[in-house]
């Protein structure tokens, strides 16, 4: 995930305990990815998400979602939480 840059190191002092013996591996991973400038370090524009919360007020989502996920018949979306069978919360 680090030589993607997809996820960062926390940075520790020298002489920390917490520090995990593949630190120095880690922050080299990290730099190489700041190098190549992908994922969080590349300098393009990331596209913006929505989040649609589908786990509240029903009737709000029949009227307001229905119809344009009709007018598409399939929406690509991330499903971050199921709460039963008809509720989730999804990330379009």
């Amino acid at each position: 995930m680090l030589e993607r840059g997809l996820a960062t190191v926390i940075n520790y002092r020298q002489d920390d305990e917490q520090r995990s013996p593949e630190y120095d591996k880690l922050r080299a991973a990290q730099e190489q990815a700041i190098k190549g400038q992908k994922g969080m370090h590349a300098k393009k524009q990331t596209p913006s998400h929505r989040i649609n919360d589908l786990t509240t007020d029903h009737s709000r989502i029949k009227h307001h979602y229905l119809p344009s996920w009709q007018r598409a018949l399939r929406t690509e979306a991330l499903v971050e939480f199921v709460a039963s069978g008809s509720r989730l919360r999804l990330y379009c």
